[in-house]
């Protein structure tokens, strides 16, 4: 993206970075695995995961870490962490956009240029060499002509040339399928001349990235959410959950007045970062995208340290088992908990305090839909349901889990919980009852996962 600011507004820009005290986030649990090595940790027993059915943190406009004043921090930096640090963060898709100046080479966003390839590839070199089953995908842009390419995939190839997997494994990949070739990079080549770089992938055939262009949130998610469930035709797909300088309008103003803090005071792309809570996007665009049979899949972000998109995803991906939480309605702030002692298909459910007890305890298994509550027997694991009731005061209770979906399908909208008929919700309707009830939007139909 190139961003070009007319002297009029530029003579209004105040260029002192802004920087929040804390940084964003959404109800995520507790992930016990190494950021540094979750793929390792997390499907060393399912190998044959596709990559682009599971969720990847990704870096938006990686490079861009050494841009550090001026302007240009606010409209072109997009990142703090250096790639050794994003690594380690546990992002594993990277966009990395470089051209010539001088010498190096060095990465770029608009006219603004950022780290040499030296740093970059260095960073990559190191961590994919000591660690051979996390994969990495990269995104590769050159600027220039064919010749400029040519020097530039010789000079990539010095870093990573051993571990570049074949463009032959295609986009149905697995972790098995790379981990038997002993390959665990992927790069993305943008040019339409990816052939003539051995174990390039053409990166229109093999990924599509979408680009919002919106400045404004509500402008933001509702693309997004629009192109959640679009067909993906077995490709990668990348959710831009960034926030664009003086993009389009949305839903709810101008973006030109979204990106100043006060007359003649520019905002800064760090400030809009900060701004926005990319892992309830997470959760909210995989229900959507599970109702075409897909999931959330590449979720890049700016500024990552004030994001929990790397937690959001390991939940998503179901990597963590312990992750129990409290399911408080944001009415009466009450818990969702099964009654009495009693283990056994149709107990019924009501609202009461959120405590240690087992019947309070709920985790949702992201793959499945399933809401499964913390209390069990040798059968196994019991799961809320909607026993087969009439909404408008349909009472949920606990059931074995079948994993046949119908009655134990409840999918996340952002803060309500739908059944398999998303007008139907899950609903908080006074003196600790709960049932099933048309969508209102009322905060008895509202919740809140409170992780232990």
């Amino acid at each position: 993206m190139i961003v070009r600011i007319s002297a009029a507004i530029a003579a209004l820009v105040a260029a002192t970075t802004l920087h929040a005290a804390s940084p964003a986030g959404g109800d995520v649990p507790h992930i016990s695995l190494d950021k540094s090595r979750w793929m390792t940790q997390g499907y060393f027993s399912q190998p044959n995961k596709q990559l682009r059915n599971i969720c990847i943190p990704g870096s938006h406009d990686t490079g861009t870490y050494s841009i550090t004043s001026g302007i240009d921090e606010n409209i072109s930096q997009t990142q703090n962490l250096d790639v050794g640090e994003q690594l380690a963060a546990g992002y594993r898709y990277f966009d990395l956009r470089f051209k010539r100046s001088g010498s190096e080479w060095v990465a770029f966003h608009g006219p603004s240029t950022g780290a040499p390839l030296s740093a970059i590839g260095s960073d990559l070199q190191a961590f994919v060499n000591a660690n051979p089953q996390e994969i990495v995908l990269l995104k590769v842009l050159v600027d220039g002509d064919k010749a400029t390419r040519d020097a530039f995939y010789a000079e990539l190839s010095n870093y990573i040339g051993n571990r570049m997997a074949p463009r032959s494994l295609g986009t149905d990949v697995t972790f098995e399928d790379l981990w038997a070739l002993d390959k665990n990079v992927i790069v993305l080549w943008t040019a339409n001349d990816y052939a003539s770089y051995p174990n390039t992938w053409s990166f229109s055939g093999s990924l599509i990235d979408p680009w919002a262009n919106r400045t404004n949130i509500n402008g933001l998610l509702g693309h997004q959410k629009d192109k959640a469930n679009d067909p993906r035709n077995g490709k990668f797909f990348v959710h831009q959950m960034i926030r664009t300088p003086f993009g389009r309008g949305g839903n709810a103003g101008d973006d030109i007045t979204d990106f100043f803090e006060t007359v003649g005071t520019l905002s800064s792309i760090e400030k809009l970062s900060q701004g926005l809570n990319a892992a309830a996007m997470v959760y909210l665009l995989d229900g959507i995208a599970k109702q075409s049979g897909q999931r959330v899949n590449i979720a890049m972000v700016d500024f990552m340290e004030y994001q929990k998109v790397w937690e959001a995803c390991m939940d998503v991906n179901d990597l963590e088992e312990d992750n129990w939480f409290y399911l408080k309605n944001k009415r009466d702030n009450t818990c969702l908990r099964a009654n009495g002692d009693d283990v056994s298909d149709g107990v019924r459910t009501h609202l009461g305090g959120c405590d240690s007890y087992s019947g309070a305890k709920w985790r949702y298994n992201h793959a499945t839909s399933e809401m499964i509550s913390g209390k069990w027997d040798a059968n196994g694991n019991y799961c809320l349901d909607t026993v087969n009731e009439a909404h408008n005061n349909g009472a949920p209770a606990l059931w074995w889990c079948h994993k046949q979906g119908g009655n134990q399908t409840f999918i996340w909208n952002t803060d309500t919980l739908e059944t398999s008929n998303s007008n139907v919700v899950l609903d908080s309707y006074g003196n600790g009852k709960v049932g099933f009830w048309d969508k209102n939007g009322g905060n008895n139909q509202k919740w809140s996962r409170v992780y232990q």
